[in-house]
């Protein structure tokens, strides 16, 4: 029982991982421009500025729980505190 529980949990993981990863990279490249739209273009920053807090919020909510489920899949050392 205890194998299915966790292969359960690793697929469960692995798929939030797979629209995780690209949607973090996608904010992060964006991020990049609309930090640099701030100093240099104002119109531009303002219109982005929708679309980055909405990726921002899709990519914390995917982020929490696995971040979450993963530190409890596999749990850090305790003599390296």
């Amino acid at each position: 029982m205890g194998f299915i529980i966790t292969s359960i949990k690793l697929i469960i993981i692995s798929i939030l991982a797979v629209f995780y990863y690209p949607l973090n990279t996608a904010f992060l490249y964006f991020q990049k421009h609309y930090r640099a739209w701030e100093k240099e273009d104002r119109v531009s920053f303002i219109l982005a500025t929708p679309l980055y807090y909405l990726l921002f919020l899709v990519t914390s909510v995917l982020g929490l729980p696995l971040e979450m489920m993963g530190e409890a899949f596999h749990p850090g050392l305790g003599g390296f505190r």
